[in-house]
């Protein structure tokens, strides 16, 4: 991974994705391969996220209005907004309501997740306003498969919106 992180062109944030791992397999995986941001994707709370020494972007997964309950606690350079799943931890390639986002715009800066798709970006984007997006299965021809041509559509609706 270190190989691939000095490879990168100067400028570009490189960000690991930990589920409820271990702060000391957190920091040791930051500090091998030389990673810039933590994005913690698993059942952290408040108090795990400000054991870090690197910026932390805590993922959420948004259900019903009773998941933004004790959000303000999370003391963390952004929110990540995703789906919920009683199975999994994102990629689940559902979304949300978005006016339940909208109601955390201006408190950090909020990346928006969950089900995204070139049909739909724009829409979320209006409705929310986000930082960022994050897109996975939304750009896929097949689980785990990017399709090059939904992944150009997806940016193309983004830069336009």
């Amino acid at each position: 991974m270190k190989q691939i992180v000095a490879a990168l062109p100067p400028f570009v944030t490189t960000v690991g994705l930990f589920v409820n791992a271990a702060h000391e397999v957190i920091q040791q995986t930051m500090q091998t391969a030389g990673l810039n941001v933590v994005q913690l994707h698993g059942d952290e709370s408040a108090e795990d996220c400000c054991l870090h020494s690197y910026p932390v972007i805590k993922a959420v997964r948004i259900k019903d209005a009773d998941s933004l309950t004790g959000i303000d606690r999370y003391n963390v350079s952004a929110l990540l907004l995703d789906a919920w799943d009683d199975q999994q931890y994102g990629g689940t390639g559902e979304s949300f309501d978005w006016q339940l986002a909208k109601k955390l715009t201006g408190r950090l800066p909020l990346i928006l997740a969950g089900g995204l798709t070139p049909n739909n970006v724009t829409q979320a984007l209006q409705v929310v306003n986000p930082y960022a997006v994050d897109v996975s299965s939304g750009v896929e021809e097949s689980p785990g498969r990017k399709d090059h041509n939904k992944i150009r559509e997806f940016i193309q609706q983004v830069k336009q919106a």
